[in-house]
């Protein structure tokens, strides 16, 4: 599963098709322990432009605009921790790259918030589910005798021991 919102979709009974090749946690470090997210995130561009539908496309768009776990989040949080970084250096220049990265982490929380609902707007850009996921029960009285509307039921009186 691509991140904790598709999952969560999942169990709510959304089906997500996303590549499998895409998988946005931090267990895929490279041969020097470096995580290998440059090559997901364009995994992620890449699914963006083959989506085959509106509600996949949203998934993906949910997937960087997360509130808690998207993409945008996780590198404003990135930008945070080099902030500290910066800060922690203690020379002249720490406290002015500091700041860039902390307006950089600014931003993308801008960006999030402008884009808040918009894996909803992409999903409504396109036509309804044919295959809901959850269809309304019916009962169906094509078994059952017709009956003018204005007959009541006939009372079939007290139960009788059959002999």
């Amino acid at each position: 599963m691509a991140s904790r919102p598709a999952e969560l979709l999942t169990l709510a009974g959304y089906r997500i098709d996303l590549d499998p090749a895409l998988h946005l946690t931090r267990t895929s470090p490279g041969p020097d322990g470096i995580q290998q997210l440059g090559e997901q995130v364009t995994a992620l561009s890449d699914a963006m432009t083959g989506a085959g539908t509106y509600r996949v496309a949203a998934s993906l768009v949910n997937a960087v605009t997360h509130d808690f776990d998207g993409i945008l989040r996780l590198h404003g949080r990135f930008f945070r921790a080099a902030a500290e970084q910066a800060m922690a250096a203690h020379t002249d220049n720490g406290p002015d790259l500091a700041q860039d990265f902390n307006d950089a982490a600014d931003e993308l929380a801008l960006i999030g918030r402008r884009l808040y609902h918009a894996d909803l707007s992409m999903r409504f850009l396109g036509p309804p589910d044919p295959h809901p996921q959850h269809a309304p029960a019916t009962v169906s009285r094509t078994n059952q005798p017709a009956r003018a509307a204005s007959t009541p039921p006939s009372d079939p009186g007290p139960l009788r021991p059959s002999r």
